[in-house]
Order: C-alpha cells, then sequence, then structure tokens
C-alpha cells in the first residue's frame, strides 16, 4: 500500500467557510494552523530494537530537551522531532467537523479535507483510544485479557499482538506508554488500522474508525476535495466504547 486517503474535519465559522476552503485547496495544509499543534519523533528505524529494551521508557521513544522561556516557566521540546496533522476516516473527520469541535456560542459548519499521503508519512494517533487500553486494559481485573486482545487485533491487526503482550506483562505505566508508542509507528499496525470497520468510541465521547497524524505540511498537490458540511451521512454510534474495552464487555 504506497498511497492513502485520508480526511480531516475542522469546524470554521460560516462567514468564513469559503475563504478557508479555497486557502486550503490553493496553499494546502501547513501543520500551523489552529491552537494545537503536535510534533513526533520517527522511530521507525528502530522499532526492532526498542521494543526488545527491557527498560523501556518514554525517554527513550520521545527523546527531549528542556527549554527556559522568558516567563520563568520552561517546557520539554522534543528532539529531531517534526510538525504533524490529524487526521481520520471519512465518518470520523465528519464527527470531529460537526461534532466534537464546534463551538457552541459560534455560528459554525464543517469542512471536510481528503487528500492523499504516502504511508510513509502517517503514524496512529492513539490518544483517545489505543494509549488508555494498553494502560487501563486490567484497571479492574486481567481477565478479559484474550477479548480485549482480539478486539485490539481486529481494530489494529496482528501487528498489535507484540506490543500489547509486551505493555500486559509490565505494571509500569511508563513502559506500557513507551511500548504504544512503538506500536503507533509500526508500518504494518497503520496498514490495518487504516481498513477498520469498527467505530470506536473514545476518549471524551470522540466516534471514529481510525485516527492517525500525518506529517506536515500537506501541500496542495496532494489535497482531493474540501467540501462544506452541515450534516452528516454517518451514525455516530460505536460498536466499541472504550470504557466498555476496560470492564470486559467486548
Amino acid at each position: 500500500m504506497g498511497g492513502m486517503i485520508l480526511f480531516r474535519g475542522i469546524s470554521v465559522e460560516r462567514n468564513q467557510a469559503e475563504n478557508i476552503k479555497e486557502n486550503i485547496i490553493e496553499n494546502g495544509i501547513s501543520g500551523d494552523e489552529g491552537f494545537w499543534q503536535f510534533e513526533l519523533n520517527n522511530l521507525r528505524n528502530r522499532l526492532k530494537e526498542l521494543i526488545k529494551k527491557s527498560d523501556l521508557n518514554t525517554e527513550d521513544t520521545r527523546p527531549s530537551i528542556w527549554i527556559n522561556d522568558n516567563r520563568g516557566r520552561g517546557y520539554r521540546k522534543l528532539i529531531d522531532a517534526f510538525p504533524v496533522i490529524c487526521a481520520a476516516d471519512e465518518l470520523g473527520a465528519h464527527y470531529y467537523a460537526l461534532v466534537h469541535n464546534k463551538h457552541k456560542n459560534k455560528d459554525e459548519v464543517g469542512l471536510i479535507v481528503s487528500f492523499k499521503s504516502d504511508i510513509d508519512a502517517v503514524f496512529v494517533d492513539g490518544r483517545d483510544f489505543l494509549y488508555t487500553c494498553f494502560q487501563l486494559w486490567d484497571q479492574n481485573t486481567s481477565e478479559y485479557y484474550v477479548k480485549q486482545l482480539n478486539l485490539l487485533v481486529n481494530i489494529y491487526g496482528i501487528s498489535i499482538k507484540k506490543y500489547f503482550e509486551k505493555a500486559s506483562k509490565s505494571k509500569k505505566q511508563n513502559y506500557r506508554i513507551a511500548i504504544c508508542d512503538l506500536a503507533t509507528q509500526d508500518i504494518e499496525v497503520v496498514k490495518e488500522h487504516y481498513k477498520n470497520k469498527i467505530v470506536i468510541g473514545g476518549r471524551y465521547g470522540t466516534i471514529f474508525k481510525a485516527a492517525f497524524f500525518v506529517k506536515a505540511p500537506i501541500i496542495p498537490e496532494k489535497i482531493l476535495n474540501v467540501r462544506i458540511v452541515e450534516q452528516s451521512p454517518y451514525s455516530f454510534t460505536p460498536d466499541i466504547r472504550l470504557h466498555d474495552f476496560i470492564e470486559g464487555r467486548i
């Protein structure tokens, strides 16, 4: 699978929708629009090495340095990171554009942007489902492990198995997070998640079939279509919710 077609759903004020649509068509997506901006380290060349590391932690998977700012505060900045944007399947993009990202006190419509991407530029965005599954699968009991593993395989493909198995053998949450970092970068996991048909109910009520980070920018030539939408052709009804996964109701 060389290329993928992905969707990005955003909410914009109605009176700015046409201008924003034309700007995306003409200029693409830079990755620095909006309040939330994300970066990733590329670990793909080190996955086989890192998964064998018994004391793996997020310092391995998210190497960073401390930056002091002018206000006497500071923050951690990833080393050798690149900007990424959020993308999803078409159902998920409609949910984000029409529900999740909308402001109640503004007159907004949704924009659905479809674009092409090489798979090498795509990573699983596990924030709203996969990371919590890795961290809290045994929060109440470990007796549902087999069912939980099988569901993850259905959503992310057989390659997710070795990562979840590793995570399940450690009680250290930092290790579980780091192992999940590796899983989100595995090309085979990305490929299979792209094919997923199960509607996921994730954190904060999010609804999607597949969630990704994509290396930015998205150049204009990669943009396929930009549509203004006010309603969705999809029902935002999940097949599995995050708390059901944790509680074994699968």
